[in-house]
């Protein structure tokens, strides 16, 4: 079911009013209704292997001894317990996602004859499995009571909001929402109707309209030689159009009804290092690999060497997280290996900005630094844009052969054609200023769904009606390619 779609919107509508209209206590069974209805649509395979995963870690963290307190040394069966879930969890994962890529690549390069099996990726698999893994080692730690009710925990994992591209959620952040039943706030009703409205119109109005564009470069760059260089910097913004546009719905549509999702993006293009950009960027899925993987390995207690190769562990895992590709591989292990080095090197950095009397505070070099790590992080998103070695080669060596960005103007807008471009253009143009203006004042602590909910109440209904109504007015029509972490 499209975040787009009529059918989410009908949802949604039906859920809000019955939600509201039963007692607190049962609340909860209408959200864990309509996200049986909302995953229903992925079909009943999908469906199983996600009832699979949640029943597992449900019986596991259920029969594990619990807790005294939290960080206590835990013994034997809680240890076979959190083993046995996690690695049946992730086994399922491995199996169901990476099957296909194996056999494909040893085909490819031991020039085997596999058959490769046609296997059902179900949606948000990625997204669960984390959430689910991370919920069995919080009961281990002790950080975390086991649910006793099973359809509560089911809530907790299909909740339809963020099943399909995260946030990815802890248990002890969003559980206790989900059940208590909230109460309506029409003050939190109209945050998450401008959340919705403003995620609609980075996602429809930006990204959108830079994937008509970044996808024609693309199929054929040779063709548009002159303007390859800007396919990456198209993707790197519709990539955080689509992507936290996305987010934004979905946080909108659950604080409609009293539940508070974490953020996930932080003006992560604002950001003056790879690893500032990371801690602002995906920040839930960041968050889970420090919390399960990073801290775990040893952090940065261990001295610099170590701190390095833990860094690029998890910038690896990361990758071959986003998918089934050498790609995604490649991906991970190119920022691995450029964080890595960023820890082992910091040392020699600072020593050379003292050296050259940089000023920490200057707009200048704070700037450039914002630029240089804006083409790093794109530079990275090639891998991305390609399937193959031989199309990234293509691809860069059409970056820099030539320029001319009057080629744009060939670029058909859609079904509208090449009379239609110009506009197309104009409404990207805009759309991407109005991003940046609201990025600036909230990296200075201004938020203007603050400000604008101290105004009267018909200048605020005004000012949602001027952030919706653009959206059908100027959306491209017949070009949408849904939610691009959705496929992760």
């Amino acid at each position: 079911m499209e975040l787009t779609s009529n059918a989410l919107m009908i949802l949604v509508c039906a859920a809000l009013i019955l939600y509201y209209l039963v007692p607190r206590n049962f609340r909860w069974t209408v959200l864990l209704l309509a996200s049986i209805v909302y995953y229903a649509g992925y079909g009943i395979r999908a469906a199983s292997a996600l009832v699979f995963s949640a029943l597992l870690t449900f019986l596991c963290a259920y029969l594990m001894p619990p807790a005294k307190e939290e960080g206590q040394k835990r013994g034997g069966d809680a240890r076979f317990y959190l083993v046995t879930g996690i690695t049946l969890n992730l086994g399922m994962l491995l199996y169901l996602k990476y099957t296909g890529f194996l056999f494909d690549s040893l085909n490819r390069f031991f020039s085997m004859q596999l058959t490769i099996p046609d296997l059902l990726l179900p949606a948000g698999i990625s997204y669960y499995t984390l959430q689910t893994c991370g919920y069995l080692v919080d009961v281990y730690r002790g950080k975390s009571r086991a649910e006793t009710n099973p359809f509560k925990y089911l809530l907790f994992v299909f909740y339809f909001p963020q099943i399909a591209q995260g946030p990815i959620a802890r248990f002890s952040r969003l559980h206790h929402q989900l059940i208590e039943g909230k109460p309506f706030r029409f003050g939190r009703f109209k945050s998450g109707a401008v959340r919705i409205a403003y995620g609609l119109f980075k996602k429809m109005l930006l990204a959108d309209w830079l994937t008509v564009f970044r996808t024609a470069i693309f199929a054929d760059p040779e063709r548009y030689a002159g303007i390859t260089i800007f396919g990456v910097v198209l993707y790197s913004l519709e990539l955080y159009g689509n992507f936290s546009g996305g987010i934004d719905m979905m946080r909108g549509v659950s604080e409609l009804f009293g539940v508070i999702m974490d953020e996930n993006f932080e003006q992560p293009y604002f950001a003056t290092s790879i690893a500032a950009f990371w801690r602002r960027w995906h920040m839930s899925l960041g968050r889970f690999f420090r919390s399960y993987v990073y801290i775990p390995l040893g952090g940065n207690r261990k001295g610099a060497l170590r701190t390095a190769l833990n860094t690029f562990i998890v910038f690896f895992l990361s990758g071959i997280w986003h998918g089934a590709s050498w790609a995604y591989i490649v991906w991970g292990t190119f920022h691995g290996v450029i964080s890595a080095l960023s820890v082992l090197f910091s040392g020699v950095f600072l020593k050379l900005g003292t050296a050259l009397h940089m000023k920490e505070e200057s707009l200048f070099l704070r700037l450039f630094r914002m630029a240089r790590t804006f083409g790093i992080i794109s530079f990275g998103w090639y891998f991305f844009c390609v399937s193959t070695y031989e199309e990234f080669l293509l691809v860069l060596r059409c970056s820099v052969s030539s320029f001319d960005p009057s080629l744009f103007l060939e670029i058909p807008a859609g079904s509208l054609g090449t009379a239609y471009t110009p506009y197309a253009l104009m409404t990207a143009a805009v759309a991407l200023l109005v991003v940046i203006v609201v990025s600036v004042l909230r990296e200075h602590g201004i938020r203007l769904s603050f400000r604008v909910s101290k105004l009267p109440l018909a200048v605020q209904f005004l000012i949602l009606l001027l952030m919706a109504l653009p959206v059908p007015l100027f959306a491209p029509t017949g070009v949408a390619k849904g939610f691009i972490y959705a496929a992760f």
